[in-house]
């Protein structure tokens, strides 16, 4: 899914969070955007998924204006993923991934989404959890299901807020290789907010950096991770290297705040 967003503003009560945001995210490409707290990743994410609307400007999702879309038809394009889940209430494991089929059958699942489900509690290793209840699982477990259920809906766009911000080294890599394979096999799109550079570094095609609510760079990894963009966004020294051919990030100091060695 080709996603253009046009003149884009947002503010919340008494702050102003996007100015004028205009970004295109090519279709089939894991696309990740960094920069500091409160630079405006998540709700970019969220406008996007309709869940805030914008000052002005227009978001077109293969070329349809969102806000025209309804709701049943974004859940059958778009997966979206939180940072926390909003589930209260006792459900188990299979059923919140049984969820994310909801938009593609009626009330009554059909031996199809079970299929479904199944394979991708399968294929997210969370077959033996799976009659578990949602609310008493770990955070780590918790945003693997919500994944899960995004993923269920074989959606053609997934938005991601920071999905492996609970998980283990282990499970990150394995997520993301996951993602990977959908983005290749299925000719889905992947927007996610991700604050572990190395990690944007290594899996996604374009790199969007954010800073006080502005587009600061756009372009592949080894172009937007710099020495340069790393000390104007993140007022860091960072140094920059390479490993497998992917570009790697190396925080040394804040700037003008060199590290004190002993002896």
């Amino acid at each position: 899914m080709r996603i253009d967003i046009r003149n884009l503003d947002f503010s919340y009560p008494g702050r102003k969070v996007l100015h004028d945001i205009n970004v295109i995210m090519d279709d089939s490409e894991i696309v990740c955007l960094v920069g500091p707290n409160g630079s405006g990743k998540s709700t970019i994410v969220k406008c996007i998924e309709s869940l805030l609307v914008p000052d002005k400007g227009r978001i077109l999702l293969d070329g349809k204006e969102s806000r025209n879309m309804k709701r049943i038809d974004m859940a059958k394009k778009i997966g979206y993923v939180p940072q926390s889940s909003n589930l209260t209430f006792s459900t188990t494991v299979f059923d919140v991934v049984l969820m994310g089929r909801r938009p593609h059958s009626s009330w009554q699942s059909s031996m199809i989404d079970i299929d479904i489900v199944i394979d991708i509690l399968v294929l997210l290793e969370l077959e033996d959890i799976a009659l578990r209840q949602f609310n008493r699982l770990s955070g780590g477990q918790q945003q693997r299901v919500l994944i899960a259920r995004a993923m269920a809906q074989h959606p053609e766009l997934l938005l991601l807020d920071e999905p492996t911000s609970a998980l283990d080294i282990a499970h990150q890599l394995d997520i993301m290789n996951i993602i990977t394979d959908f983005v290749n096999e299925k000719n889905m799109s992947v927007v996610m907010v991700v604050h572990d550079l190395n990690l944007a570094a290594r899996y996604a095609d374009t790199i969007i950096m954010l800073k006080n609510g502005k587009i600061y760079a756009k372009g592949k990894p080894e172009e937007v991770f710099t020495k340069e963009n790393l000390a104007f966004v993140y007022d860091v020294e960072a140094a920059i290297g390479s490993q497998k051919n992917k570009v790697t990030i190396i925080p040394i100091a804040r700037n003008g705040c060199r590290l004190q060695t002993g002896t």
